[in-house]
């Protein structure tokens, strides 16, 4: 047991101390896991703003559509 493990069990139940242990080793991988679903949207973004009218009416949408899409925040679905 680490000294953090140990800090914790004098203010909580060993059951919640187990659950807020593994929480802490959980976040860095959702931390990068949300890193790359960022990346993604922006790659994806970045893409779509790099085709041509023609393609875009090939796959149903327009160039407002892509404008209006490219303007997100990387971090809003």
């Amino acid at each position: 047991m680490s000294v953090e493990t140990l800090k914790i069990n004098d203010y909580c139940s060993v059951g919640t101390a187990h659950k807020v242990e593994t929480r802490l080793v959980m976040m860095p991988k959702q931390v990068l896991q949300t890193l790359k679903l960022w990346m993604q949207r922006q790659r994806k973004r970045s893409d779509l703003a790099r085709l041509d009218d023609r393609i875009l009416e090939d796959i149903g949408l327009s160039r407002t559509d892509i404008e209006r899409e490219i303007k997100k925040p990387f971090w809003v679905k």
